[in-house]
């Protein structure tokens, strides 16, 4: 999980439109909050951890 944080920018876009609901809020990285924001993120998609995990590893193949 820590690869795909280091591209961030590149995984919250791919989010917002995949998952509309998500805010810029929802998606902005926070020094220490990667977990809570991963969380939060789950929350509002609805998406387990293995999934969210699997979406975003997707991302960064591309």
């Amino acid at each position: 999980m820590q690869e795909i944080l280091k591209n961030w920018n590149k995984m919250k876009g791919h989010l917002k439109r995949e998952f509309p609901m998500l805010n810029n809020n929802d998606v902005t990285q926070r020094t220490g909050k990667d977990q809570e924001m991963l969380q939060n993120i789950m929350e509002k998609t609805g998406k387990t951890e293995a999934e969210l995990h699997a979406f975003l590893q997707k991302v960064q193949e591309q």
